[in-house]
């Protein structure tokens, strides 16, 4: 199981802060995080995203790095602290990993997270707004940023 939350960065941080509880065994998962930058009334639609993925190298520590589409990636950072529950994950991903210097300005980031849980039975893809292929901004969630802590979220619904 995961909880996660996310944070905008401001006054110097210019990026975003993630924090996410997995429990469980987890030592050998890793994750995938997919953003999709353009303006709200585009979210949902096919277009172009950026990602960053984390896991264990092989001496053990976890490294997240950048996908492709991302020419920057200044100041990303991981820490993966092993925890009596499973792990706790704290994240930075710059905004220039999304070729952003803030926030977009519509209030809105199109957002995708990708778990792989490998267990004895094999991996279990654990997907947050996804429906089954991770690589397409289709299906991917939003991050409003929020400007008083009682402001409603959007809500999204799929017919198939």
């Amino acid at each position: 199981m995961l909880q996660w939350s996310a944070k905008a960065g401001k006054d110097g941080k210019d990026g975003i802060f993630f924090a996410i509880k997995a429990n469980g065994a987890v030592d050998d998962d890793n994750f995938t995080m997919f953003f999709d930058t353009r303006k709200s009334e585009l979210l949902g639609t096919p277009g172009p995203y950026y990602w960053v993925s984390g896991n264990k190298d092989k001496s053990g520590t976890f490294k997240v790095s950048k996908g492709e589409t991302s020419k920057k990636a200044t100041g990303l950072d991981c820490k993966w602290k092993k925890t009596e529950y499973g792990a706790f994950v704290e994240l930075f991903i710059p905004y220039d990993l999304m070729e952003l210097t803030a926030w977009p300005e519509s209030g809105d980031l199109g957002f995708s997270l990708w778990w792989n849980h490998k267990g004895s039975n094999g991996v279990t893809h654990l997907m947050w707004s996804e429906d089954g292929h991770p690589w397409n901004t289709r299906w991917y969630g939003v991050i409003r940023l929020a400007k008083q802590p009682d402001e409603k979220m959007p809500w999204m619904v799929r017919i198939k």
